[in-house]
């Protein structure tokens, strides 16, 4: 065989050669795209759902014991943990600045010692209210999305403008600032925020972004002029409710409606409807949900102190990132939340806030 023979065939396997990978990476880059672009079924998990309820209840508030306490923490040179003890012993005799001396000049985090964002399982495990350990959140995750769909409609809700837009204005650079924080280490994205030249304070807006409902915040002068810690508190229980495992109130922002909602699931809880209901639930959840649902002694009530249990929650989560229980409870007051503030005073003195400050890197262990 001459050298021109062998150089033909070499030139020609190597051609086919070359063929066949091509080939075989067409299909190959194809195949990888097609399985991404095939939407994933992601279900909503809420850990620790239901074991251990006891262990969540808070500690009864006792100034004495607190005390007690706080100078046992101080001598074991746990100086941040004795100090929120102090603050609470304050608050219960009526001295909200109050602190032993010894504690006086311990400083407690604030937002910027956040290092990690807030997780479902932490949510779960050290911030959520013992109301909201029940069926009803696994439930209530799976429909909201599509009820806040509706929601929506128009597209546009208090006739907001881009114009509106909260980046628009230079002194809200520092409010923005904290927005951005916050909704990266609660949500993991950033809601869409306006700014109304009005007497308001801080409202939700439902509208929408790419036909869709997108989460959006509405504040006015009214919380231009609240402190930086009362901002920061407002901002965070507000950011909160757009969490999956609450943000059905933002369908049913009032008890009332909230109520209304919740006799037409118990009206319709043994029809079909149930199995729309459950389509984006977690298989492990569906059967214990049903039976929760159908039960002939559930009662409005149960769904009223789950919608309690979640608010308070949202204002556990500003309590955190605001870390200024004093500052809080001036707003509070003002409010006439009597249930939050003793809520969050049995929620800062309960190793579950501990637990909390340390998983996000607030204090040390």
């Amino acid at each position: 065989m001459s050298p021109f023979e062998v150089a033909m065939m070499a030139s020609g396997f190597l051609v086919i050669l070359m063929f066949i990978m091509s080939v075989m990476l067409f299909f190959s880059i194809n195949f990888k795209r097609s399985k991404q672009d095939k939407p994933k079924k992601i279900f909503f998990k809420f850990e620790n759902l239901y074991k251990n309820r006891k262990k969540l209840t808070p500690p009864l508030l006792n100034g004495e014991k607190l005390i007690q306490k706080a100078e046992k923490l101080r001598s074991s040179g746990k100086l941040i943990r004795a100090r929120y003890l102090a603050n609470i012993a304050g608050e219960l005799s009526d001295n909200p600045d109050f602190c032993p001396a010894k504690l006086k000049e311990v400083l407690l985090p604030d937002i910027n010692k956040i290092k990690k964002p807030i997780s479902n399982s932490l949510l779960a495990q050290h911030i959520s209210h013992p109301q909201l350990h029940n069926l009803l959140t696994p439930a209530f995750v799976a429909i909201s999305k599509a009820q806040l769909e509706i929601k929506s409609h128009p597209t546009i809700n208090y006739n907001l403008k881009n114009q509106d837009k909260a980046s628009n204005y230079n002194k809200n650079e520092i409010i923005i600032g904290y927005f951005s924080k916050i909704s990266k280490m609660l949500l993991g994205f950033e809601p869409q925020i306006f700014y109304k030249n009005k007497d308001i304070n801080i409202l939700h807006a439902n509208t929408q972004k790419n036909n869709k409902w997108y989460p959006s915040l509405l504040f006015g002068n009214k919380f231009i002029s609240c402190s930086t810690e009362e901002q920061i508190f407002l901002l965070a229980s507000k950011l909160a409710l757009f969490r999956p495992e609450i943000r059905i109130l933002l369908c049913y922002p009032t008890e009332e409606k909230f109520a209304d909602f919740a006799r037409e699931i118990l009206d319709y809880r043994k029809s079909p409807v149930k199995t729309r209901i459950m389509k984006n639930v977690h298989t492990e959840d569906q059967k214990a949900i049903l039976e929760f649902l159908t039960k002939d002694e559930i009662e409005i009530s149960v769904f009223i102190n789950w919608r309690k249990g979640a608010i308070l929650t949202a204002n556990r989560v500003g309590l955190i990132f605001a870390n200024d229980f004093n500052k809080i409870n001036l707003l509070l007051k003002e409010n006439g939340e009597l249930e939050t503030k003793l809520d969050l005073m049995s929620y800062i003195i309960s190793e579950r806030f501990m637990k909390t400050l340390i998983n996000l890197k607030m204090i040390p262990e």
